[in-house]
């Protein structure tokens, strides 16, 4: 599990990201006036070794503590128990059951615990099949059904020497990622763009999946097709995409501060985001990215799926809502895909998350007496 620490003067931070005037912190600048201190990072690991756990990493800005150990320990520790739940949908996952409680000390230096359910997790879209040719309504008018770099440079009056250079964007993402980064030297042939170099940042343990090879096919591709003149993609490259390993991986890009923009291509259902402790964690994060002057950029998704994004910190934050874009997949060849999601899945969770709260296995926080 990963625990989220309070940043330190939260209230000047907040102000501060208000300004449109303020100049970007170096992450040495932001770990000197807003991170958490050591000791309040010693006082949670202090509690975490008492009782057994495994103190298995801080991060650089120290938001993210990372602890592992057995579930009946982590349950003692947090004065619950865990256990496995299954979903309408057929498949099993560990969720802890009641309220978590931490001891007054360790809660007042803890904004969220994000792991003590593997239900909320970010997902990719699912794959659909190629959009056929469509005609419209009225005679003679016609229009694509997706879009390459270059029609988009078109389409928004893209000024021809805004072309990125001197500058690197990063990508998000998880998995075995050696076919998107052949993909990528096949978009750039295709559409005639310059050669990028790939940059590939490992953040955990290896993972060999493969089912977001889409995504990030997408995300690779056109970070470096509407900016083709950046020196390199950095591709961050997280285990999994289950909330604690997304949020360590976004904040591996934050305190490596290489780039200014990251794109994260996929999505997770608000209500689990929020429950999870996940939006809490992130905020934190991303908070730090705005005063950093680093800009997430993300495919805006609809109807209950989203990715949090610090829209309260980056207003201008660019994004991409319902349109078509033309990305190379495995295999080299071409297809459409359209950013929406449906509202069944949505609502399938939204009901389960009710049923857990009235049987009391949804993880949640609060300051108690504990140990």
């Amino acid at each position: 599990m990963t625990f989220s620490l309070v940043p330190s003067d939260k209230l000047v931070l907040d102000r501060l990201l208000t300004r449109a005037d303020r100049a970007p912190l170096s992450p040495r600048q932001y770990l000197e006036r807003f991170a958490p201190s050591a000791a309040e990072v010693a006082v949670l690991t202090g509690w975490a070794t008492s009782h057994g756990l495994t103190v298995a990493g801080v991060s650089a800005n120290r938001l993210l503590v990372v602890v592992s150990g057995p579930a009946d320990r982590i349950g003692s520790a947090l004065g619950t128990s865990f256990h496995t739940f299954r979903s309408a949908d057929g498949s099993a996952y560990l969720s802890s059951v009641g309220v978590a409680r931490l001891p007054a000390r360790v809660a007042a230096v803890t904004a969220a615990v994000v792991g003590l359910s593997d239900l909320a997790r970010a997902h990719t879209a699912p794959r659909r099949a190629a959009p056929t040719a469509k005609r419209s309504a009225l005679p003679g008018l016609s229009y694509p059904v997706a879009y390459g770099p270059q029609d988009f440079w078109s389409l928004y009056n893209a000024p021809g020497a805004q072309t990125g250079s001197g500058q690197s964007v990063s990508v998000i993402a998880e998995g075995n990622l050696a076919q998107p980064r052949q993909d990528l030297a096949t978009f750039e042939a295709r559409f005639g763009l310059p050669k990028v170099t790939w940059n590939q940042v490992n953040v955990g343990a290896p993972s060999g999946d493969t089912s977001g090879s889409d995504e990030w096919d997408l995300a690779t591709q056109y970070s470096t097709g509407f900016a083709p003149g950046v020196s390199q993609v950095n591709v961050y490259d997280g285990t999994s995409l289950s909330n604690a390993d997304i949020l360590t991986t976004i904040n591996r890009w934050v305190t490596d501060d290489i780039s200014k923009q990251a794109s994260f291509s996929a999505g997770e259902c608000e209500l689990l985001a929020s429950v999870s402790g996940f939006q809490a964690a992130l905020d934190n994060v991303l908070a730090a990215a705005a005063a950093q002057g680093q800009i997430p950029v993300h495919l805006q998704r609809r109807h209950g799926l989203a990715v949090p994004a610090a829209d309260r910190h980056q207003r201008s934050s660019p994004r991409c809502a319902g349109r078509e874009l033309s990305c190379v997949q495995p295999g080299g060849h071409r297809r459409g895909r359209h950013d929406r999601a449906g509202t069944r899945q949505r609502d399938r969770l939204v009901r389960r998350w009710r049923w857990l709260q009235l049987h009391g296995g949804h993880p949640r926080l609060s300051a108690g007496r504990g140990r």
